[in-house]
């Protein structure tokens, strides 16, 4: 089994050590990686429980009852009224 991972180490080095287009092509791939999960997450996707709860505790108090409830009472985050229930019944209307 050892002979296995050590030839596929080996071609997976190997491989990017001759590679010559391939690292520019690797290199844009990584930008790119970065740039969508560092950067624009930043500025589309705020750190809603920092910003709605002070400590640490209410955080947590939070996440546990939004993932231990059912059908919570209010919805995440708080000033997110949503009138119209829950779209997914499993009961069928006559």
């Amino acid at each position: 089994m050892t002979a296995l991972w050590k030839n596929t180490v080996y071609l997976y080095v190997n491989g990017f050590r001759s590679m010559v287009l391939g690292r520019q092509l690797w290199t844009i791939i990584l930008f790119k990686i970065v740039i969508i999960f560092g950067v624009i997450k930043i500025f589309f996707f705020p750190d809603v429980l920092t910003t709605t709860y002070a400590t640490d505790q209410e955080r947590a108090a939070h996440v546990l009852s939004a993932l231990t409830q059912t059908n919570p009472e209010r919805p995440f985050p708080p000033d997110l009224n949503v009138s119209g229930g829950n779209t997914l019944s499993t009961t069928s209307n006559p």
